[in-house]
């Protein structure tokens, strides 16, 4: 039997192709794959065929000619982004395999027409409407009430969307997100079909207060069957934009806001209450070694609190990022100040500063580029992490050395060229 994964080419999704060709292997099963312009994608699947998948009609033939080539039947189509939910219901309509029908597929990735799909099934949701002016927008507001939330109606929901609390917020913020939800959005397979019906409105929704959980699951033989449930941690209070899910479900107190503001109050206590006794306790050690074991356990402990989930590891985390800080800040302004000449001091400094800008920024697009969309770093990325910080390491103590023995050899120099007295 073979398996089918209808694909759009995103580095996060290594970890689910790999988790399906693990299932495909011990299943006896062979994994197809639908993807345009692969690469790194070939190996995790015995066959790829190279086609837009947002191209629903293309897929559908690509498909078809694959499967009368395959050795085995298909027994299943799979998708793991919504962007190829479409296309994998009119493929699996194609080849008699079971998934959702076409049409559920293209309303659940209608916002308005899944809103009023439930409305007409009786359940219980937000007041909600269409805007396609700031007029419309407006009078729509009027009938929902404030506070209330600007939405996309396909596809960059994460990216845009807003919460508005009155009317100037509304005039402010409706030709943002309104602009926002249709730009680079041309690739998804209904594109066409809603523009042409939307005619770029967006969705206004009554704002409902308190947490919100996502719950993942199956439907087989109308019974669901739930396999995960996220917490999206980030509050609508205020500005928002969705930043993550966090898997499992943490409780309210470990992803409400005051426990950052509690962290942030942990680190300024431990820093300061850390500072004399572990200078003294490290006076004896090196700069160069110092900055080095403060530089590795400050990016140890960077990925422990952005892997551990428990309020107990989070404080854990902060405490050694602290220690670190200490370790690593004022040996920085002592090799700064025993190895600079005065006059380029300040501008050591600024480099200094914008070294740390630049690398802070580069780690975390870093981090995002190899992290799973659940957020749990993979193997890969761990072995890239020591080797970044073994380089580090390196280049770190080679330049504290060359800048020490550059100084002793001045200082040889002028006293070997010192008139005797």
């Amino acid at each position: 039997m073979s398996i089918l994964v209808l694909h759009k080419s995103n580095v996060s999704r290594r970890g689910h192709l790999a988790k399906a060709a693990e299932y495909a292997k011990r299943n006896g099963d062979r994994l197809l794959l639908a993807v345009k312009d692969p690469t790194w994608e070939k190996e995790f699947a015995d066959v790829v065929v190279s086609v837009d998948t947002s191209d629903i009609e293309a897929t559908v033939a690509a498909v078809r000619a694959l499967a009368a080539t395959e050795p085995e039947p298909v027994r299943a189509v799979a998708a793991f982004v919504g962007h190829s939910v479409p296309a994998a219901a009119a493929v699996a309509a194609d080849l008699g395999l079971p998934f959702v029908g076409e049409q559920v597929a293209h309303t659940l990735r209608d916002k308005y027409a899944m809103r009023e799909a439930f409305s007409s099934g009786n359940v219980p949701q937000p007041v909600h409407g269409l805007a396609r002016t700031l007029d419309e927008a407006v009078t729509q507001a009027a009938r929902i009430g404030f506070p209330l939330v600007l939405k996309p109606l396909i596809d960059n929901d994460s990216g845009y969307f807003r919460r508005v609390d009155d009317v100037a917020e509304l005039t402010e913020y409706f030709p943002v997100v309104q602009r926002g939800a249709w730009s680079g959005i041309a690739h998804n397979p209904l594109y066409d079909w809603m523009v042409e019906t939307y005619d770029s409105a967006i969705l206004l929704e009554e704002y409902l207060p308190g947490a919100e959980v996502s719950v993942e699951s199956i439907v087989v033989d109308g019974r669901a069957h739930v396999v995960a449930i996220h917490d999206k941690p980030v509050p609508m209070e205020g500005p928002y934009i969705q930043l993550e899910y966090a898997l499992p479900v943490f409780t309210g107190s470990v992803q409400s806001p005051s426990l950052v503001g509690v962290l942030f109050t942990v680190n300024a206590i431990a820093v300061v209450l850390l500072q004399v006794p572990l200078n003294q306790y490290t006076s004896k050690i090196s700069s160069s070694a110092l900055v080095i074991c403060g530089a590795l356990l400050l990016m140890t402990t960077s990925f422990a609190a952005a892997s551990l989930g428990s309020v107990g590891s989070l404080v854990v985390s902060v405490l050694l990022f602290s220690a670190a800080e200490v370790l690593i800040d004022p040996r920085i302004d002592s090799e700064m100040a025993n190895t600079v000449p005065a006059h380029r001091r300040g501008m050591a400094f600024g480099f200094i500063g914008t070294a740390m800008a630049v690398g802070g920024a580069c780690a975390n697009g870093l981090a995002a580029w190899l992290s799973t969309d659940e957020g749990a770093p993979e193997r890969q990325f761990w072995l890239l992490l020591v080797a970044v910080s073994a380089a580090f390491a390196a280049v770190l103590y080679a330049a504290s050395w060359a800048t020490r023995t550059r100084g002793a050899a001045r200082t040889s120099h002028g006293m070997s060229s010192a008139p005797s007295v």
